[in-house]
């Protein structure tokens, strides 16, 4: 539906509408400073909920006044309202990471609905596998001691166990929980207790304390008899020695029951010594843990098979049979137990061969849908690139861990570039920010899109290329709701008046002006977008003063003919010369070519007469009074200039002046500057300041 939001109260902006038509490309085009990046922000607060941001956005008058009307407040907002936003906040949280082009490109690129439909079908068909492992919690704690049981060997990939592994530093004594040394059998209730470790720490710290005095640190009882069983302690137990050997015989006990008693009897003679381990019971240990591995990246890649998995097998029919396990080949896992699981899992690999046809035309035709969808990303972002004159191609890979990112690459190269926000230039990077983002809010379903004054920065062929990847492409924002914000008039034209036809349902544009904080919209039409000689033909007619119709003359002579003697003319008047010369400190022009220029000016301005509107120009009061009962913004300020010198202004003042009275300064189309007011109201402001004072 189309809205109506009404804005109060927000930075510069004390009330004021925006309307947009659903479905379509909503432009708003207004000049510098008239709140356009407020408009962005106030809809984003206020659709989202963020209180916080709108709170934010209160006019500086207004901070710390808790008076309800001075709030700042957005309604007309729908409740289902899903927004997107482009703005720099976007850039720098979503775009350009390290490694990549996008954040969550595998989201926005590949996980398409068609992926997901496919996807469903897939674990549909495996899901009897899966879900062995949800209704036997204890598969998934036997992965987890098995991991753990693999870790405590440490990393030795010749020897199979690492001396600075915790299995040979727990051993490396013996088993002194079991066996402890004699004379210190006091201890025992702590040194069996599960918190072992945790004592002997205790105990280590507080013997340091021992030296103060006599007394024991810790009952304060006569330290004389005790110290030297103290000592003890001390010697013979290492707390992170017990700690690695509490958690290895933790692990043997829970992994009791996987193991045949054999294993088991050979396992406790071992963990039950008096001495370290030896080299043929570290051979027996490497042994068991080999199997166990093997069995764990079995039951691992079982308990996490899907697309990923099965995606990398040519012929599913071969490869779904060697996921079964076959015990005889586990010697030291061939238990009842273990046998009893493991038949429950190759029974769902059975079930799951018997429908590896269907299996194997359903990862087929995922692995064409993600090769399909890449391909068709691939090709626009790269037709874009060229289009825009970017020397870049982008490419949607794959990553090991079988997630897909969005690479940047230099020309046809293969060389991935990383670091992307040191290699491209600003306008590189807003453009490749655009394109994105379309992509992500059209992901995020966004069902209204909002751009911040995107394109301004571009050169003309880049504007275009951008505006068509946006909003003309199929796959884009295309029929969406979207209102884009700009300062920038050629968007306008293009879409307005050069190619409306390009875009599903004509774009809606309007000119947006701030007076003194109230928004003002005023629609523009084809029939207001004209060439520039067309309208200063037009005001010279509308206009009655033949000084205003020589500032518009003067413009339309230079596009159409040049500096030409009718030009020159027009503009001696306006520098106010007592003699019409050729330029300043020129050839003063004869009186025959006085004469063929006024002839040639009144076939525009009949009651044209050089001397004496010489002298109207040079009545500073007549000029005055002019410039007071002009209603047009973009008048007012010819006349500013006519009434005073260019070195009178501060610069930046200076600058827009010159800038509006110099032809080359105009759009060759652009809008009637007399209806519309493209002159900012500051620069009206400080005009009229300057002429009240005069």
């Amino acid at each position: 539906m189309d809205m109506e939001i009404n804005i109060a109260n927000c930075n510069n902006i004390l009330t004021g509408t925006v309307a947009l038509i659903e479905n379509r490309l909503n432009i708003k085009y207004a000049v510098n400073g008239t709140g356009k990046s407020t408009i962005a922000k106030a809809i984003e607060s206020a659709a989202k909920h963020d209180d916080i941001g709108l709170k934010e956005l209160t006019p500086y008058p207004y901070i710390g006044d808790a008076q309800e009307e001075h709030q700042p407040s957005v309604t007309g907002i729908p409740e289902n309202l899903n927004i997107a936003v482009f703005n720099e906040s976007y850039v720098n949280q979503y775009v350009f990471l390290d490694d990549e082009l996008l954040k969550d490109s595998f989201e926005v690129f590949v996980k398409t609905e068609n992926y997901e439909r496919k996807l469903a079908e897939i674990n549909r068909l495996i899901a009897n596998v899966q879900t062995i492992f949800e209704n036997n919690p204890e598969l998934d704690m036997l992965l987890q001691d098995m991991n753990e049981f693999i870790a405590v060997f440490g990393n030795n990939a010749r020897t199979g166990i690492a001396n600075n592994g915790a299995l040979v530093k727990g051993l490396s004594k013996g088993n002194l929980i079991q066996n402890i040394p004699e004379g210190l059998e006091d201890y025992t209730v702590f040194l069996k207790n599960d918190q072992n470790s945790k004592w002997l720490k205790w105990q280590a710290t507080g013997r340091e304390f021992m030296q103060l005095g006599d007394n024991c640190p810790f009952c304060a009882s006569e330290l004389t008899l005790h110290r030297e069983k103290i000592e003890r302690i001390k010697n013979e137990y290492d707390a992170k020695t017990i700690e690695h050997l509490s958690k290895i015989l933790g692990l043997f006990e829970r992994l009791g029951h996987y193991f045949i008693e054999e294993t088991n009897q050979a396992v406790r003679r071992i963990t039950q010594s008096v001495q370290g381990l030896s080299d043929e019971q570290k051979n027996y240990l490497v042994e068991i843990k080999g199997q166990v591995d093997l069995l764990y990246k079995k039951l691992n890649q079982l308990k996490h098979l899907g697309f990923d998995s099965l995606k990398d097998i040519d012929r599913l029919a071969d490869g779904i049979p060697e996921f079964k396990i076959d015990m005889s080949y586990f010697t030291h896992l061939n238990s009842e137990y273990t046998n009893e699981k493991i038949a429950i899992i190759n029974a769902s690999i059975d079930q799951l061969i018997g429908e590896v046809g269907r299996l194997q035309g359903a990862v087929n035709q995922q692995k064409r849908e993600i090769q399909t969808t890449v391909q068709k990303y691939n090709k626009e972002i790269n037709d874009f690139l060229k289009n825009a004159g970017y020397g870049y191609t982008v490419s949607i890979d794959e990553t090991p861990d079988h997630s897909y990112k969005l690479m940047l690459k230099f020309g046809e190269s293969n060389t991935r570039i990383s670091g992307v926000k040191k290699h491209l230039s600003f306008g590189e990077r807003n453009a490749f920010a655009l394109v994105l983002f379309m992509y992500q809010a059209i992901y995020m379903h966004a069902n209204l899109i909002i751009l911040d004054d995107p394109i301004s920065s571009f050169d003309k062929n880049k504007k275009f290329a951008i505006l068509d990847m946006l909003f003309i492409r199929g796959g884009s924002f295309r029929g969406k709701t979207t209102l884009l914000l700009t300062h920038d008039f050629e968007p306008v034209i293009d879409a307005i008046y050069n190619h409306p036809s390009f875009f599903q349902g004509i774009p809606s544009a309007t000119f947006v002006e701030n007076n003194q904080g109230v928004l003002n919209e005023k629609s523009i039409n084809v029939d207001d977008i004209k060439s520039f000689a067309q309208l200063a033909i037009e005001n010279i007619r509308s206009t009655e003063n033949p000084v205003i119709k020589s500032i518009y003359l003067r413009k339309y002579i230079e596009v159409n003919r040049g500096k030409d003697l009718a030009w020159h003319l027009l503009s001696d008047l306006l520098h106010k010369r007592p003699r019409p010369t050729i330029g300043q400190n020129g050839v003063e022009l004869s009186q025959e070519q006085i004469e063929q220029a006024t002839e040639e000016i009144q076939e525009f301005i009949p009651e044209f007469d050089y001397f004496q509107l010489l002298d109207t120009v040079c009545n500073r009061a007549a000029m005055i009074d002019l410039y007071w009962h002009s209603e047009s913004n973009y008048e007012k300020l010819q006349i500013y200039r006519l009434l005073y010198d260019a070195t009178d202004e501060n610069h930046v003042m200076r600058k827009f002046i010159n800038e509006t009275y110099h032809v080359e300064n105009d759009y060759l189309f652009q809008l009637n500057p007399v209806l519309f007011n493209t002159i900012p109201n500051y620069i009206i402001d400080e005009c009229d300041r300057t002429i009240a004072n005069s």
